[in-house]
């Protein structure tokens, strides 16, 4: 998840990028160091994936209820 945040949210911000943000993963927690703006960013991130992931869009193709 830390991967995914820092490539897609502010990418020139982390230090991977020669920024000074960093985002790790500690026993199952995302803890971020950036700015207030990219925290904001981040934060409507992972609303908007945990929302996908709550409510996925049906698959082109299939007829609901359909096999």
């Amino acid at each position: 998840l830390a991967e995914l945040v820092t490539r897609t949210i502010a990418p020139d911000t982390w230090i991977e990028s020669g920024g000074t943000g960093s985002a790790v993963q500690y026993n199952g927690v995302l803890v971020i160091r950036n700015s207030q703006v990219v925290h904001e960013q981040v934060r409507s991130f992972l609303k908007l994936l945990q929302s996908t992931l709550d409510n996925p869009a049906p698959q082109r193709g299939k007829e609901a209820g359909g096999a």
